[in-house]
């Protein structure tokens, strides 16, 4: 995992009873959840084989696990996927491009036709979040908020997203974001990093606002750290855990 489930429960003293996990794979990560005390797991995987392996590495273990062997969409059907050679997890519904450029080493060699199913089918609750216009009924205490890749798209107008979270209080928040703030305009490929987001109206200004909020006392950065890894043109994302005071 790029984030160690391990070092996050510890470093952040995480109260957590239930995850779901997409994409998992061969279930490697079970016994860390469960060692946490997890015990409501709801695991998600479309490749058959692959699932094979996890339904064996679920048995005789400590917790409470449903298994589907399905992929996760907007609605329901099929969809091929297109398999990798690196145990599959490189596996894609996407025609394989990028990756195959960033990543020359993984080929992908075959497809394999996979149930396609949403999330909201299996009843767990979810709503489409504006970030523009938070809904504040929305209850967020006793929660951890995770973004990836999505507050990027709304460049500086961040002040109601953070507004609403300082309001509603989660115990923590994890952004997987494009910051700015880490990188360095002397520096070449970080200047190129930094266009880059300025043409496409990344996040901008966002770890600047929560620093702010820190010196007014309103929020904890418990950790900033950037990942040094893109492709050609980015270096993608840095992790942000901070926490409402």
């Amino acid at each position: 995992m790029l984030l160690n489930f391990h070092n996050i429960y510890k470093k952040y003293n995480m109260n957590i009873t239930g995850i779901i996990h997409i994409g998992a794979h061969y279930g490697e990560e079970l016994n860390d959840y469960i060692n946490h005390g997890v015990q409501e797991i709801v695991l998600f995987e479309p490749l058959s084989k692959t699932f094979d392996v996890l339904e064996k590495n679920c048995k005789d273990l400590n917790a409470n696990i449903q298994a589907y062997n399905v992929a996760l969409g907007s609605s329901e059907g099929k969809a091929t996927m297109y398999l990798s050679d690196n145990e599959s997890q490189s596996s894609s519904i996407l025609k394989p491009k990028t990756h195959i450029e960033e990543m020359p080493w993984i080929n992908f060699s075959g497809t394999e036709e996979v149930e396609v199913t949403t999330l909201d089918s299996y009843n767990i609750e979810g709503f489409n979040f504006n970030y523009f216009f938070p809904d504040y009924s929305i209850d967020v205490e006793r929660s951890l908020v995770y973004t990836v890749a999505s507050l990027e798209q709304i460049g500086d107008k961040h002040t109601e997203i953070l507004n609403f979270l300082l309001t509603k209080k989660p115990d923590i928040c994890i952004h997987f974001e494009p910051i700015h703030e880490v990188l360095d305009e002397n520096n070449l490929l970080d200047y190129l990093t930094i266009k880059y987001f300025e043409k496409r109206n990344y996040l901008k200004n966002y770890l600047t606002s929560l620093q702010k909020l820190q010196e007014e006392n309103k929020v904890e950065i418990l950790d900033v750290n950037r990942l040094y890894y893109g492709s050609k043109f980015i270096e993608g994302h840095t992790v942000i855990i901070w926490k409402p005071i």
